[in-house]
């Protein structure tokens, strides 16, 4: 072959192919006609179509469930072992298990010939690009390396590659409707089956070549589907469609695929694109036993291949291909074909050693007979499989095992047959199958995958007697233990944990623990079994959801302490997720402990570059632990936990709002328990720590708004047990928070307005700092006073307004219990700062708007700004003070501000209708103002109030 020609065919190996699984999927579910034309459209054409049989049938079944909701209902009348079985009877599960398994770094010859491009016939342009590519290849001496004999050389994955390619150009082939080229690619991937030198990998390059021809199979039944549906007219055809049916177009467009596929030279290609194909046959008859029959000619057929490689596998995709049409069909396909594939091979294996051109070619690609057997494991897996889903019984279980017994006595076979089984088949066979696995010496699979496939059969169904689940378990374990491959002792130690954890008791599943922490320690041999140790420990807290009994087994914690990384990082998820999805509290240290060293280790995994997600991710699982952590009426161990997890979880700020909400929590729970009528020396001093521990732990809460809202919580909850110096402090911290928000100023007013209330929680607040209780309106001023407000903000405003109103009633209450006298003066230069400060406040955000030239944008906030504090205003004083004239001219001047922006006001509010309930409440509020200016000598504020219209 000519370089440029060798150039062309590799250039055509390294095309992509994204897009076959697609494919797949799509022949299935589409139904819309290839020109573009809705089907439905279709249904008018009634004298075109009712020659037909059972079109209106069809027409019926055009709003019948999808393919999906049919699949689903399907599924809920299994029986969970077929669904086991379907699961193993996965194809795609499966290619995807041998492309990782069968793999191969050796160069793999191929004929030259048969990668060479026999599809494309068009001229190659070789640009100079191509030319120093080549001189390059030759220099460095790949041309006699890569082309020796006439053939080619490929890595595995430029095989793989190649193959993928060819799917692709089948693809775009049969889009443009060249259906006989599409052909050619498909025996052109058979022919690869049958030249391929190196076997190790044979498996993985079947699979794919299995690819190629299903994606062939679909296209081909589509478009013979799509051909009766267009001419019926219908939507789709009813799953138990008959050809009878069918027009006679449909039939015979089936009858000339099958021609040309007979017309195929080579044998391998022939049968192989035969089986994608003869599912289309379901249009040409509807005979019981024709697909039994069929099959059964396929794996006779198959009899006449040499190679056992490719014979065996040619019987793997027939089980395949029929498989899935038994699924179509509704398991009416008999499966003697399978058991003819099966019994082929029992008759053939023991011939192997005996062939001397067969034992030369396993020589030569370097393997023994043994590992070259082991090869037809996923093809003995599916085949026995299949047998054991249409044959389930006692009877058929010990007659397979005396055929594989009678032919090798593979450990590879047996294997397959105690996966496949029921339990309960397998327990009955349990002495004959425990005697093989002690003693077989055939190495197609090792005593270690033996023990873990029996292990996991008797975890369904185990022995009946307790003494036999004893029994069977002594003997795997004293196998398993003598094994010296600690990942072979491994994988099925999980299996057989899992078996004592169902079926035995706690301290046999503690002396298998113990083992196996024995066996892992030697030589740190844990370094290497982190995966299949996390996987033990995870089935053990799944199993057991009450995790006391889980932590206080022996080994286990030293079992956990043995993970590593990003492993223990994983486990460490799913233990304080089990904990925290149980619904049992515990108080057990043990337990704790444990727990709290688990989440201490996740949290120390937090850096200044974990991502925000993480850290809530981990927060959700710290606080789920410490909800269900309780210690009753223990308050001190409670307060200690709370004081440790503050200790343990400095990063994670929900942690630290936790312990503060939580100690508040248990201070009003110890205040409910005991009165503070009754309170005793050590109850007062339990109460005070707590709330020490909030004012020392609120601090360390970066959000301003929380702190301060946790400062708030705390300084109420003091005053209301009558804590007043602690609670003195806390709202005095509240309200030092307030400089350090960087929000939205509407979060100063609303903690404004929720602590003045608090002026009048309790009549011994006015004995609280000083003798007129105006210390907690003068610390609001305070603040006011020293932050730096946003030039057109009015919160400043506000917060005036609202101190307005929380000393007004401070007075009443003062007059009420007789101490008047001593707080008149003082009030009065409250409200006389109050009032100057707000006419303040207006008069600047008027001057601000009589200058606003350059930003028009601005007037309607700023004007509704003004409107709502002189409102605020306004209403404060009209509903709580007496009017004099002084104050009535006042109210005017506030009024006149109000009217001269209340469009404003209504227009900028977000809630209209709110904003209008606001109007009649101000109307209301006007109204009752009315009769305090009756005795005013101020005739034109009268005339201004009763002519108020709003």
């Amino acid at each position: 072959m000519s370089e440029e020609k060798k150039g062309s065919s590799y250039e055509m190996v390294l095309k992509t192919l994204k897009r076959i699984d697609v494919i797949k999927e799509d022949a299935k579910t589409k139904w819309k006609n290839k020109d573009g034309t809705d089907p439905l459209s279709l249904l008018g054409k009634r004298d075109e179509t009712s020659q037909f049989v059972g079109v209106q049938r069809w027409r019926q079944t055009v709003f019948e469930t999808t393919a999906e909701e049919r699949e689903e209902e399907e599924n809920a009348r299994m029986t969970t072992r077929e669904r086991l079985v379907r699961s193993r009877l996965n194809w795609k599960e499966q290619k995807a298990e041998v492309l990782v398994k069968y793999t191969t770094q050796k160069d793999i010859p191929v004929h030259s010939k048969i990668v060479e491009d026999e599809i494309e016939k068009e001229a190659k342009i070789v640009t100079a690009a191509d030319k120093a590519m080549a001189k390059l290849e030759e220099l460095e001496g790949k041309t006699d390396d890569d082309k020796r004999d006439g053939m080619s050389y490929f890595q595995q994955s430029d095989l793989i590659t190649h193959l993928e390619t060819l799917a692709s150009d089948l693809e775009s082939s049969w889009t443009r409707g060249e259906k006989v080229k599409a052909l050619r690619i498909v025996i052109q991937s058979c022919k690869l089956l049958s030249v391929i030198k190196v076997p190790q990998c044979y498996p993985s390059l079947f699979v794919l070549t299995a690819k190629v021809l299903d994606v062939f199979g679909s296209l081909v039944y589509d478009r013979i589907y799509t051909n009766a549906i267009e001419t019926l007219g219908v939507k789709s055809l009813p799953d138990d469609y008959k050809p009878g049916e069918l027009p006679a177009e449909t039939k015979e467009m089936c009858r000339n695929w099958f021609y040309k596929i007979a017309s195929i030279r080579e044998l391998i290609p022939r049968i192989l694109v035969e089986m994608c194909l003869w599912k289309c046959n379901r249009f040409l008859t509807c005979e019981k036993n024709f697909f039994t029959d069929s099959y059964l000619r396929f794996a006779k057929q198959i009899r006449g291949i040499g190679d056992p490689l490719l014979a065996i596998h040619a019987r793997w995709y027939l089980c395949h291909k029929g498989y899935d049409l038994d699924l179509d069909l509704k398991g009416s396909i008999e499966v003697e074909y399978a058991e003819v594939c099966l019994n082929d091979f029992f008759f053939c294996r023991p011939r192997f050693e005996n062939n001397d051109r067969l034992t030369k070619f396993i020589t030569t690609a370097g393997m023994t007979q043994t590992e070259y057997v082991a090869l037809f494991s996923p093809v003995l897996r599916w085949l026995i499989e299949l047998v054991a889903f249409k044959r389930q019984s006692q009877e058929h279980l010990v007659e397979m095992i005396g055929k594989m017994k009678e032919n090798g006595g593979y450990a590879v076979v047996m294997q397959h047959l105690i996966g496949s089984f029921h339990g309960e088949y397998i327990c009955g066979e349990l002495p004959d199958i425990v005697e093989f696995v002690e003693n077989t010496e055939d190495k197609t699979c090792t005593k270690g995958e033996l023990w873990y496939a029996l292990g996991t059969a008797l975890t369904e169904n185990p022995p009946p007697s307790k003494s036999d689940k004893a029994n069977i378990l002594n003997r795997a374990w004293e196998a398993m233990s003598a094994s010296e491959d600690v990942s072979d002792f491994m994988s099925c130690a999980v299996v057989w944990v899992e078996y004592a954890v169902h079926h035995l008791d706690r301290k046999d599943v503690n002396t298998l623990l113990n083992d196996i922490k024995d066996k892992l320690s030697t030589d740190k041999a844990y370094e290497s079994q982190q995966k299949e140790l996390k996987q033990l420990l995870t089935l053990i807290i799944y199993k057991w959801v009450n995790l006391n009994v889980v932590l206080n087994l022996d080994s286990f914690l030293p079992l956990l302490d043995m993970l590593e990384g990003s492993v223990k990082k994983e486990f460490s998820y799913r233990m304080l997720t089990s904990f925290s999805e149980s619904s049992l509290p515990t108080n057990d240290d043990v337990v704790i402990g444990s727990l709290l060293d688990i989440a201490r280790s996740l949290h120390d995994t937090l850096t200044s570059l974990s991502s925000s997600d993480e850290v809530a991710h981990i927060s959700s699982l710290v606080l789920g632990f410490m909800d269900k952590v309780t210690y009753g009426r223990d308050y001190e161990a409670q307060l200690n936990f709370f004081a440790e997890c503050r200790r343990s979880f400095h990063k994670l700020q929900d942690c630290i709002t936790e312990t503060v909400n939580s100690t508040l929590c248990l201070t009003a729970n110890i205040a409910k328990t005991h009165p503070i009528k009754s309170h005793t020396k050590k109850i007062a001093v339990l109460i005070k720590s707590c709330l020490t521990f909030c004012h020392i732990t609120i601090p360390s809460i970066r959000n301003a708004v929380t702190r301060a809202k946790c400062f708030l919580s705390s300084g109420y909850l003091a005053m209301s047990l009558g804590f007043l110096a602690q609670g003195e402090v806390l709202l005095h911290a509240s309200f030092e928070v307030i400089n350090d928000f960087k929000g939205k100023e509407s979060e100063i007013t609303s903690q404004v307005q929720k602590v003045l209330p608090l002026v009048m929680m309790d009549a011994q607040l006015a004995s609280c700092a000083d003798k007129n209780g105006l210390w907690l309106i003068t610390a609001v001023l305070d603040v006011a006073e020293e932050r730096t407000w946003d030039e057109y903000s009015s919160t400043k405003g506000m917060i005036l307004v609202e101190c307005f109103k929380a000393v007004v009633p401070l007075y009443q209450h003062r007059v009420a219990i007789g101490e008047e006298d001593e707080v008149s003066v003082e009030f009065c230069d409250i409200v006389s700062r109050l009032t100057g400060d707000v006419m303040k406040e207006l008069k600047r955000l008027s001057a601000i708007l009589d200058n606003m030239n350059t930003a028009p944008t601005q007037h309607p906030i700023l004007k509704s700004r003004i409107a709502r504090l002189a409102l605020g205003l306004f209403t404060t004083i009209a509903a709580n003070c007496v009017i004099y004239d002084k104050t009535a001219v006042l109210l005017k001047k506030l009024w006149e501000v109000f009217a001269s922006s209340v469009s404003e006001f209504i227009a900028v509010s977000e809630d209209k209708v709110g904003a209008d309930i606001a109007m009649h409440d101000i109307a209301a509020t006007a109204r009752l103002t009315l009769q305090h200016f009756m005795s005013s000598s101020d005739e034109h504020l009268v005339h201004t109030v009763q002519g108020l219209t709003l």
